[in-house]
């Protein structure tokens, strides 16, 4: 459901209330713009929560991922240093 607002008695209100004409014109179209766009352009809880998943299991597979290729890179130090040792 789309709000109507009229911003020609919206404006008036803010020119009352101090605010300069053209400001106040600014003011009103830009809250007339802000409340008329349509329910599919808006962000739902369950919309974020479904990034917020997707992003939960990027982070999970990246932290695996470096904590694999860590526990690798120390396998082959181990190994490099008894060459070295044997080699000694």
């Amino acid at each position: 459901m789309n709000a109507m607002i009229d911003t020609l008695k919206a404006a008036k209100s803010f020119e009352g209330a101090g605010f300069a004409k053209a400001q106040a014109e600014s003011l009103a179209t830009t809250i007339a713009e802000a409340t008329s766009a349509s329910r599919e352009d808006m962000v739902t809880k369950d919309y974020l929560k479904g990034e917020m998943a997707v992003l939960k299991n990027d982070i999970v597979r990246w932290m695996l991922g470096s904590q694999v290729m860590l526990i690798v890179v120390l396998v082959a130090l181990a190994n490099f240093t008894k060459l070295l040792a044997a080699h000694s």
